[in-house]
């Protein structure tokens, strides 16, 4: 809640903590004593006259959030360094067009546990722009991991401060840390690297790139002595290898970092053409996180292209991601990693920078004040009941040396009566990634999303791939709300020369090899296929699955208009994919009557038992139900750790009877802060995994969160010696 005083004084000796709730503070701050320890808590101004605070009143110089509802002005100190440090959120209250000044002492953190946002300075659109005058120092978290990321800059600096003075914090040679765990190396493949200011010579090519007006090429920046502002709202295609430690960068540094940029920040509306034709690269201009469904985006096509360094690729340096509207949010395609899961996903990150087209006349984005997330209530809002899309996600994998698989990148197709089957500003066209590519060729254009008009016989989807390696794929092809009755699909392999009935309502996996045999990869060695199949004189109105207590399962369906049916095939399958005769059923009726059937299948599999039923007419017509699923006799299960307290910072995770498949890990301290986030994969439902806590510093007991890719979670303390 809140708590409201007029004059705060703190005697000596004394700490005061503020702890979930906020201090509402309408007079003066006398410190006398130990400080407010606000590290979990909130501040607000609410005076009627000037009123100061200063980055030394609080403990670490940290506030978790502040708020400011000053009807006359508030402001930080003048002192050099006094630093305040915002770890969550600074906002306005119920104020019009106030100033905060910030007196240059203002920096908004960012960790592996969270980055802070400045809130909508309008209080949603309600009262005139609030203003935070004076410089601020925004930070960007960058986990471990050599990778390529797509970066903004969310202040504005002056024409002295440049990508020296700021990501590489002013080093003045390769051998210099000016700021340890904070920086980064930037080099170039130039011969006068060195000489024009950058840390090294990189055979790869150069680590800061920005998109040609054109679309077409990457040229990177001239000298780290640019300023940062040369480039506007443009985003910066970044490689990051860590932070400054340890000299010039070998393959082998593999370190977190965090950058920084020092000015004033972007505030109130903005607004960026976007010229017809090429992809356009645009930054996050606001040190907020942002609800795309929020942006202003007349003749912008509505697709929003990130980069995933968690989308390994072919080098393992990232891959794009394609964000597109379905019912009332974004969806992510192919989604399946970390960073960007599958569903509903309609943030844009401070200091993340993105891509746009339009294929229409030139259009235009506009980023307002009420489109940044309050980040003390940001809740996802799924699609609304009554909306089902028909949807074919056509998603590649590749296999580990385990035998697990790896998401490397896929497409969606859309179909409905509101979609036309030409190309145009429903179809978004695909970015490619310089390694594996899945798309869909229409009329000579590549598509990462093909929305369709609704689906006729022998409607086919022309799949694309390239940059494919020589090694073992997985297609997963999930389809949903696509069994219309009579309908069915077919994936043909036209390299192997192989049709593979789909089923419309599920995931369908496929299996293949590419080799030096050029078919094998092909570009449009792919194709869906959908057909409209005959309708038989009877309708399968239901089918269900039960397993009894005696371990058995009784199989029941529901006919109507049974005529001329010759026999029904109860058919069972352990993937749902290849089915196999398990007994026939005489017909009871065949007098266009309704009725039941029943069936008992003995010997069950102790995994899932997938069923259908196949009717048979008298002419040879065949028609299959729909497929139900009777999950695995469930055994014990469980995940344990060994040994516990936890020694030599090396856990050791036990898997018992649990789903094989990818597991987040996440371990948090008594503050609810995150030391350590990962993830294990487990290929047998047997399994045992070393994690080693290389970022937990202190012992003392911790909260374990092992989360399943079902979405179930399994929490347990844990000791760390």
């Amino acid at each position: 809640g809140i708590a409201p005083v007029s004059n705060l004084i703190i005697y000596p000796s004394a700490l005061l903590t503020i702890t979930g709730g906020t201090l509402q503070v309408s007079g003066t701050i006398t410190n006398n004593g130990l400080r407010i320890n606000a590290l979990n808590g909130g501040l607000e101004l609410n005076g009627t006259t000037a009123q100061t605070i200063a980055g030394s009143l609080f403990l670490n110089r940290t506030l978790k959030n502040l708020t400011l509802s000053n009807s006359s002005t508030a402001s930080l100190s003048n002192l050099a360094g006094d630093t305040l440090y915002i770890s969550n959120i600074i906002k306005f209250g119920n104020v019009n067009g106030r100033i905060f000044n910030t007196n240059n002492n203002l920096t908004l953190l960012s960790r592996a546990s969270g980055t802070a946002n400045v809130g909508d300075l309008t209080n949603g659109g309600v009262n005139t722009l609030n203003i935070i005058s004076g410089n601020v120092t925004v930070e960007r978290f960058i986990p471990a991991g050599r990778k390529w990321r797509f970066l903004a800059v969310p202040v504005t600096v002056t024409n002295t401060q440049t990508f020296k003075t700021e990501w590489m914090e002013g080093a003045m040679s390769a051998a210099s840390d000016p700021k340890p765990g904070y920086g980064m190396f930037i080099t170039d493949s130039l011969p006068a690297a060195v000489s024009n200011g950058f840390d090294a010579i990189s055979i790869g090519g150069p680590t800061v790139k920005v998109l040609n007006a054109a679309g077409t090429l990457w040229p990177g920046i001239t000298s780290p002595n640019l300023s940062m502002n040369a480039y506007g709202e443009a985003g910066l295609m970044t490689f990051v290898r860590g932070n400054r430690i340890g000299g010039v960068p070998s393959a082998n540094t593999n370190t977190s970092t965090i950058l920084r940029s020092t000015g004033v920040i972007k505030q109130g509306t903005k607004t960026i053409s976007v010229a017809a034709g090429p992809f356009v690269s645009i930054g996050n201009p606001y040190a907020s996180k942002v609800d795309l469904r929020k942006l202003l985006i007349p003749n912008v096509d509505t697709f929003f292209y990130y980069w995933d360094p968690a989308l390994s690729g072919a080098y393992g340096v990232g891959a794009y991601q394609t964000l597109t509207k379905i019912g009332n949010n974004f969806e992510v395609i192919p989604g399946g990693s970390g960073s960007y899961p599958s569903g509903a996903f309609n943030e844009l990150q401070s200091g993340q920078a993105f891509f746009v087209r339009t294929s229409r006349a030139g259009g235009s984005l506009t980023f307002t004040e009420p489109a940044k997330f309050d980040t003390a209530s940001n809740i996802m809002v799924f699609r609304t009941q009554g909306q089902d899309p028909q949807v074919l996600r056509a998603n590649l994998s590749i296999y580990n040396s385990d035998g697990s698989t790896k998401l490397v990148d896929g497409s969606l197709a859309m179909f409905g009566d509101e979609y036309s089957n030409a190309v145009d500003y429903n179809d978004g066209l695909k970015l490619l990634n310089g390694s594996d590519n899945v798309g869909f060729k229409r009329e000579d254009k590549i598509l990462v999303v093909e929305r369709r008009n609704d689906i006729h016989s022998n409607d086919t989807l022309n799949v694309f791939i390239s940059n494919v390696r020589q090694q073992r794929y997985q297609w997963n092809i999930l389809t949903t709300n696509l069994d219309a009755a009579g309908r069915a699909g077919f994936l043909i392999d036209k390299f192997l020369n192989t049709t593979t009935p789909l089923n419309l309502n599920a995931d369908n996996f496929y299996s293949f090899n590419v080799d030096g045999n050029a078919g094998s990869y092909a570009s449009n060695r792919f194709l869906i296929v959908f057909k409209q199949m005959a309708v038989l004189p009877v309708t399968i109105t239901s089918i269900s699955a039960i397993r009894n207590d005696d371990k058995t399962i009784s199989v029941n369906w529901k006919v109507e208009n049974e005529i001329n049916i010759s026999t029904y095939t109860v058919e069972r399958s352990a993937d749902g994919l290849s089915f196999s005769s398990l007994m026939e059923k005489a017909t009871l009726y065949n007098n266009g009557a309704k009725g039941d059937y029943n069936a008992l299948d003995a010997k069950t599999l102790s995994t899932d038992n997938y069923y259908r039923i196949k009717a048979l007419s008298k002419d040879g017509q065949v028609q299959n139900s729909n497929i139900v699923k009777v999950n695995a006799i469930k055994l014990p299960s469980s995940i344990s750790v060994y040994p516990n307290p936890v020694v030599n910072k090396e856990m050791n995770l036990v898997f018992v009877n649990k789903a094989m498949g990818t597991y987040d890990i996440t371990l948090t301290n008594k503050l609810g802060q995150v030391v350590h986030r990962g993830q294990v994969i487990i290929s047998t439902a047997n399994a045992s995994k070393k994690i080693n806590l290389v970022n937990v510093h202190a012992a003392g007991v911790y909260q374990l969160t092992i989360r399943a890719q079902d979405g179930t979670t399994d929490q347990q303390q844990i000791i760390v010696e």
